[in-house]
């Protein structure tokens, strides 16, 4: 799926890729948008990726990892964030980077929870969308109010459209957990009710 949301497709373009490994390790795309966002990244320059540790150095951080099957190298001088579990194999991991002389050379690497992992399941109906009518037109960090329950919603956070765009009134599934007194949304999808169980109140 192509979606022009920022702007054309052109060289020099920023895009968003959602992608799978197939069975050889190769990246399959699924969907390539232009974005005016860079991830939440800390430079202009910088990428971003999100994915899980399939190897990473023996015996500390400093040295290659790999990443969805992505080579990274991580000097020194780079940073570490354990805030949402151990950095360890299988994680699910942010990697700020650049590349310099065609190296994937890490200037960060930061633990999350993974799309679909919080500890909460919700149904409701898109209310807003923090300043914009449609998700493509929010940066991360933006609050979404979904079924009158405010969500915080991140770079790391899963934005599916499987049934129809994600826009104020669209019905979604979402998954978060709370960090700070805030619910923090792993995945928003959109899905659709085949039907409606309406259920009488009993009080006691």
């Amino acid at each position: 799926k192509l979606k022009e949301n920022n702007g054309s497709f052109a060289v020099g373009a920023r895009v968003k890729v959602e992608y799978y490994l197939d069975a050889n390790g190769g990246r399959i795309a699924h969907e390539i948008e232009t974005t005016s966002s860079t991830g939440d990244a800390s430079s202009a320059d910088h990428f971003k990726v999100f994915g899980f540790v399939d190897q990473m150095p023996a015996g500390g951080f400093v040295g290659t990892w790999l990443i969805n099957n992505t080579s990274f190298e991580a000097a020194s001088s780079a940073q570490f964030k354990e805030e949402h579990g151990i950095l360890g194999l299988g994680a699910y991991v942010a990697v700020e980077y650049s590349v310099q002389n065609g190296v994937n050379q890490v200037h960060e690497i930061e633990t999350h929870v993974p799309p679909g992992a919080g500890s909460d399941d919700s149904v409701g109906k898109i209310e807003s969308i923090g300043n914009g009518a449609t998700a493509a037109n929010v940066s991360a960090g933006a609050t979404w109010n979904i079924g009158g329950v405010n969500y915080t919603v991140s770079a790391a956070t899963d934005l599916k459209e499987l049934n129809g765009d994600l826009v104020v009134g669209a019905t979604v599934l979402v998954n978060s957990y709370t960090a700070n007194g805030a619910q923090v949304a792993t995945q928003i999808r959109t899905i659709q009710l085949d039907s409606q169980i309406l259920l009488p109140i009993v009080k006691r």
